[in-house]
């Protein structure tokens, strides 16, 4: 009787093999999203004033789908020939 009421304040564990793996799984996960926040905060910072020359030049950045950037042709509008 005093068995059973002492197995059901028992915890179950995770092996030191699987406690390492989720940790690390945990790390790796938290890395990742570290880095995906960074590309978004730096994709959010203006242009630095080495950058703007494409602008400049009759050309525009553009993101793709994907948060690439590059750079287009601006249009150039039908007065300003």
């Amino acid at each position: 009787m005093e068995t059973t009421g002492l197995q059901k304040l028992k915890v179950p564990k995770l092996s030191k093999r699987k406690q390492g793996e989720r940790e690390q799984r945990a790390a790796e996960k938290a890395s990742e999203a570290k880095r995906a926040n960074e590309r978004e905060a730096e994709a959010a910072l203006p242009l630095g004033r080495g950058q703007r020359h494409a602008t400049h030049a009759g050309m525009q950045l553009a993101v793709d789908n994907s948060g690439n950037v590059a750079a287009v042709p601006a249009a150039v509008p039908a007065g300003d020939h």
